[in-house]
């Protein structure tokens, strides 16, 4: 399913693994409709993937896949992986190569295959090295381009994880204050973002979650089991707790008005707590 061809997929060269068995397809075509590499410079999330051994889908590795005009991207996946680097299109090998340069944890460059592609959507094979050979995909993608409104407010840019960063050394507390903050702007910006997209929900699980805001009939602090991913953000188990009453000790005084959407209401708590820090 994943390789078929259809009006609105981009060309295919010589140089393509599938290009054989898409060679009849495109000769129909009198030329391509989309320049790929344009159309790429998007917000893309993760709709559905699968293996190449399971036939259903389920929770996707990868969120959100950002890929900004100037050769830079944001990608984000469950358990707050993230990774921020540099994107390359391959026109001849009708790819796209995301090379990190800031990671959670190791990650090898990623090179994923455009199977299809219409505005405001692709299918991709990922693969983890080159060349590429039908047989050696890791997974498939389906990506929709959701972001179609007008916002100045960005949550995936790199400089807006500088809190995720753990320090090297031990931090002040005016250190660990500001590394709340950072964090705060993070999830103001996003719930603005939000906003301003018409989204009717929101990707929740690629990001700590000290306050707990996702429920629809409430707002609370997280357990003590839930911070493993927001600990691991700062120095120490310490200065983690130092980081979490930061939230904790402002959030006593929030008042939560009625009668507003989930993303605006938390985007008023967010609101309150930073001017509470000041």
């Amino acid at each position: 399913m994943l390789h078929k061809i259809n009006p609105f997929k981009c060309c295919s060269l010589k140089n393509s693994i599938y290009f054989f068995a898409a060679v009849a397809a495109i000769a129909s075509l009198t030329g391509c409709r989309l320049d790929p590499e344009k159309e790429l410079q998007q917000e893309w999330y993760v709709t559905d993937y699968h293996t190449p051994l399971a036939d259903g889908t389920t929770s996707s590795p990868v969120n959100v896949l950002k890929l900004y005009k100037n050769g830079k991207y944001s990608q984000f996946g469950n358990y707050s992986n993230f990774s921020f680097g540099i994107w390359r299109y391959d026109k001849d090998k009708h790819i796209f190569r995301l090379h990190p340069l800031q990671t959670k944890q190791d990650i090898l460059d990623s090179y994923y295959y455009i199977n299809e592609m219409k505005p405001g959507f692709m299918q991709v094979s990922l693969f983890r090295n080159l060349p590429m050979k039908p047989g050696t995909e890791e997974l498939f993608f389906s990506l929709e381009a959701a972001a179609t409104g007008k916002s100045s407010f960005d949550p995936y840019k790199p400089e807006m994880h500088t809190w995720r960063q753990k320090p090297r050394r031990s931090e002040t507390d005016l250190q660990i204050s500001e590394r709340v903050k950072a964090y705060l702007i993070f999830v103001k910006t996003m719930y603005q973002h939000a906003i301003d997209h018409k989204f009717q929900s929101i990707a929740m699980n690629w990001y700590p979650h000290p306050l707990r805001m996702h429920y629809g009939n409430g707002v609370r602090m997280a357990y003590s089991d839930e911070l493993d991913d927001w600990n691991s953000c700062f120095y120490d188990s310490v200065q983690a707790v130092k980081g979490y009453q930061c939230i904790s000790g402002p959030f006593q005084k929030v008042k939560i008005t009625p009668g507003k959407s989930k993303a605006e209401r938390n985007l008023d708590i967010v609101e309150q707590l930073l001017r509470q820090m000041k």
